[in-house]
């Protein structure tokens, strides 16, 4: 039996929006913390760009549904990403390797991905690994950023 009881993915009248959910089965615990669901919901925001916000733990049993959500929106033709990291608890290496797998796609045509208010944990994580110099980091809030000509700005500029 799967060990997942539901993965949704839906594309609606939204405004482009896909909201992709996995539930767990049961009770699992991570690092003494209840894992209750893991939410992905990305939304494009211009012509060349998406926002992205991740919800939960980014491990091995997620990483595959958020590395499935970046493939989608690169097979639209769009490099740009605003992935908003402020309710990310916890990520695995395998989560850091679909970031950086994502990154290095997104470099070789020319796009950014900006990692939004990541949170304190995640944030250790990327220093500890070295990796908050191969990121650009931004701790605006999600909504007030747009890429104009391919360069990543805040609205306030």
């Amino acid at each position: 039996m799967d060990r997942y009881t539901r993965f949704k993915a839906k594309r609606g009248n939204n405004g482009g929006m896909i909201v992709a959910s996995m539930f767990l089965n049961g009770n699992r615990n991570v690092m003494g913390d209840k894992m209750s669901g893991f939410q992905v919901i990305m939304k494009q925001v211009s012509s060349r760009s998406f926002r992205v916000s991740v919800k939960g733990f980014v491990d091995g049993y997620t990483c595959n549904q958020l590395e499935d959500v970046f493939n989608e929106i690169f097979g639209q033709g769009i490099y740009n990403l605003f992935i908003d990291l402020s309710r990310v608890h916890y990520i695995s290496c395998k989560g850091i390797g679909v970031f950086l797998g994502a990154l290095g796609l997104a470099k070789k045509n020319n796009g950014k991905i900006v990692l939004v208010n990541p949170n304190p944990n995640v944030m250790e994580i990327l220093n500890l690994l070295e990796l908050s110099a191969l990121f650009a980091i931004d701790y605006e809030p999600v909504e007030e950023l747009v890429t104009v000509d391919n360069r990543v700005m805040s609205l306030s500029e």
